[in-house]
């Protein structure tokens, strides 16, 4: 920041004899005000930091137990339910036995649990 200028006293003048509207302060009063703005400013960046690293942790938390939501949803999904449930558009696309259709789809579970646990490990 640059430093103030000093006022010439023929503008000093002016404003004692009321023919210039013009604002002086003492140049100490000034820097302390700087000063002190600094100081309020340099702890306001201090708070929005710390405010963003907690929103980052809090964030990850979140990710963290999303995933882990959904491969525990893998883990208890109930295969024969679901396939009775969709069985026209799973069961008979892929022309397997029922037991077939059964294990092929219990792979595909552990298979997305494992993944969804992964991911969750990378927000650990």
């Amino acid at each position: 920041m640059s430093e103030l200028k000093v006022a010439s006293c023929f503008e000093f003048e002016k404003v004692l004899r009321g023919k210039s509207n013009k604002l002086f302060y003492p140049k100490s009063e000034v820097d302390a005000a700087i000063a002190e703005l600094k100081a309020k400013l340099e702890d306001v960046q201090a708070t929005a930091y710390a405010e963003s690293v907690d929103a980052g942790m809090e964030n990850r938390r979140l990710k963290r137990a999303l995933w882990l939501a959904r491969a525990e949803l893998c883990r208890r999904l109930d295969v024969d339910r679901y396939l009775r449930k969709h069985i026209n558009s799973w069961y008979n696309e892929n022309c397997l036995t029922w037991a077939e259709a059964c294990v092929a789809m219990e792979v595909k579970m552990c298979k997305a649990e494992s993944k969804c646990r992964a991911k969750a490990e990378e927000y650990k």
